[in-house]
C-alpha cells in the first residue's frame, strides 16, 4: 500500500535524524524513540523485505490476527499511529516543574556518565532489589531454579508452578536483573577488593535472576537496558560502535530465541519459525487487532466499556494480590491480556490464555481510535518526567515504558511499585542531602 511506503520513509528519516542529533542530545526519551521504531516500526519493513507472518497456518489460534492484520483501513490508521507516535516521541517536549537531578547534589549519585561513582546507598538499594526474587525462590524450597538454566523445559516447571509463588518470582526478576546490570555497569565508590567482589556478587544474582524468570523475553529486556546505560556512560562515543552492539545483540537473541523453538517447541520450517519470532518480539499485530476491532465490533470486541481493563487489573498490586491470594479479600482480577487474547482466539476470557500486549493497543482497546492520541500524549510527559529525574531512577523509569511496551500491565505493576518507592525514598533523602 502506498500509506505503507510514506510510513516507512517519513519514519527512517525521523530514525536518520534521531542519529544525528545524537551528540547534541541523548536521553530517555531518544533511547525509547528507537526501542518503539524496533518494536512497531520494522515489522513494517520485514513485511516487505523478508514477508508477512502467517497467521492461517495457525489456525484459530491466531483468528484475531488473520482477520485484522491485512485489512486495508486497519493497515491505514497504524501507518498514521506510527507517525503520530514517532512526531510526538521525538518532537513533543512538555516543560515539568522539576529540578533536573533534583537540588544542588553532587555528580556522583546523578549522573551515570563514564566517570561517575554509585553511592552505597544506591549500591544498597540495588542489592536488595536484585535479591528479591532469589530469596522468594530459596524461601520456596526451590533454590534449583537459580542454578537451573531453562527450567520451564524441564521438570521443575509442573513443581515450582504448583506453589503458586513463580508469578511473583518473574515479575521481581526483571526488577533484579536492572539492579545487577547498574552495579555491573559503574563504578563503585569502595576500595579496589571491595569494587571487584560487589560487581562479582551482581553477576550471580544476574544469573539467578535470569535463572528465576526463564523466559528469552528477559534476556531481551537485559540487552535493552545495557544498551541504555551503556549510552549513558559513553555518550561522546562513535555511535556506530553502539549500533553494531545493538545489531550483534539482536542476532544474539533471536539465534537463541530460534534455537529454543526448534529444540524445545519442535517448531520447524521458515514460515512457522518466523511467524512466531513475529509475535514475540514485535507488537504491531496486536495494535492492529485492537484498531480493528474498534473499526469492526461485530467481528471482534476486546473491551466492553472504557477503563475496563484498567479496572481489573487493581487487584494485580502486590498487597492486593497477596490478600485475594489468600481469600482475604474478593476481587475480580483480569489481565487486559487475557481479553486480548479471548478476541484473538475467539473465545470466552475463562478459556484464554495469556498473548503479550502493549500499552498502545491496551489504549486503543479502552478508549478507541482516540487512545492513540491519549497515550501518545501521556507517554510523553512520562518521559519528560523520567528525564528529569537523576539517571539511576531515569534507568528504572524508562525500563518501565519499555516493559509496558511488551506486556500486560498486570505482569509490571509490581515493578511499578517497586520503582515508586524508590522515587519516594529518593525524593526524601535527597531534599536531607543523605545521598
Amino acid at each position: 500500500m502506498l500509506i505503507d511506503f510514506i510510513c516507512l520513509f517519513l519514519s527512517t528519516i525521523m530514525l536518520i535524524n534521531s542519529f544525528r542529533k545524537l551528540k547534541i542530545e541523548f536521553n530517555g526519551r531518544v533511547y525509547f524513540y528507537w526501542f518503539f521504531w524496533v518494536v512497531f516500526v520494522l515489522p513494517l519493513w520485514l513485511d516487505y523485505l523478508i514477508g508477512k507472518p502467517d497467521y492461517s497456518s495457525w489456525g484459530h489460534r491466531m483468528y484475531g490476527f488473520s482477520i485484522s492484520y491485512d485489512d486495508d483501513i486497519t493497515r491505514i490508521i497504524y501507518a498514521i499511529f506510527l507517525l503520530f507516535m514517532q512526531i510526538i516521541l521525538l518532537y513533543h517536549r512538555p516543560k515539568l516543574f522539576l529540578k533536573r537531578r533534583g537540588c544542588n547534589e553532587s555528580i556522583d549519585n546523578r549522573s551515570l556518565n563514564k566517570n561517575s561513582l554509585l553511592s552505597k546507598k544506591i549500591i544498597f538499594i540495588c542489592f536488595i532489589m536484585s535479591m528479591i526474587s532469589p530469596m522468594m525462590c530459596i524461601l520456596s524450597g526451590f533454590p534449583r531454579v537459580l542454578i537451573t538454566i531453562g527450567w520451564r523445559e524441564k521438570y521443575l516447571f509442573q513443581e515450582f508452578s504448583k506453589r503458586g509463588v513463580s508469578t511473583y518470582v518473574e515479575k521481581f526478576a526483571y526488577i533484579g536483573v536492572i539492579a545487577c546490570i547498574i552495579i555491573i555497569g559503574f563504578k563503585i565508590s569502595m576500595d579496589k577488593w571491595n569494587n571487584f567482589f560487589l560487581k562479582l556478587l551482581a553477576i550471580v544474582l544476574l544469573i539467578m535472576n535470569i535463572n528465576a524468570e526463564s523466559k528469552r523475553s528477559i534476556i531481551l529486556f537485559l540487552i535493552v537496558v545495557s544498551v541504555y546505560i551503556y549510552f549513558l556512560k559513553h555518550r561522546d562515543e562513535n555511535v556506530f560502535k553502539v549500533v553494531i552492539y545493538i545489531l550483534i545483540s539482536m542476532v544474539a537473541v533471536v539465534a537463541i530465541s530460534i534455537f529454543v523453538k526448534t529444540y524445545y517447541r519442535g517448531y520447524s520450517g521458515f514460515s512457522a519459525i518466523y511467524t512466531t519470532l513475529r509475535i514475540d518480539f514485535f507488537r504491531d499485530d496486536t495494535v492492529k487487532l485492537a484498531i480493528y476491532s474498534i473499526l469492526y465490533p461485530d467481528k471482534i470486541k476486546i473491551l466492553s466499556f472504557p477503563f475496563e481493563s484498567y479496572l481489573m487489573q487493581f487487584g494485580y498490586f502486590f498487597v492486593i494480590s497477596l490478600l485475594v491470594g489468600k481469600g482475604i479479600v474478593a476481587i475480580p482480577r483480569i489481565g487486559y491480556n487475557q481479553y486480548l487474547t479471548a478476541a484473538l482466539i475467539d473465545s470466552p476470557i475463562s478459556e484464554a490464555k495469556f498473548m503479550t500486549t502493549s500499552m498502545f493497543d491496551e489504549a486503543i482497546a479502552n478508549f478507541g481510535l482516540c487512545g492513540i492520541v491519549i497515550i501518545a500524549v501521556l507517554l510523553s510527559y512520562f518521559l519528560s518526567f523520567a528525564d528529569e529525574l537523576t539517571d539511576f531512577e531515569t534507568v528504572l523509569w524508562i525500563s518501565f515504558g519499555i516493559l509496558y511496551s511488551m506486556y500486560s500491565l498486570d505482569y509490571i505493576l509490581v515493578y511499578l511499585e517497586v520503582i515508586i518507592f524508590i522515587y519516594i525514598y529518593m525524593r526524601f533523602n535527597l531534599k536531607k542531602n543523605r545521598l
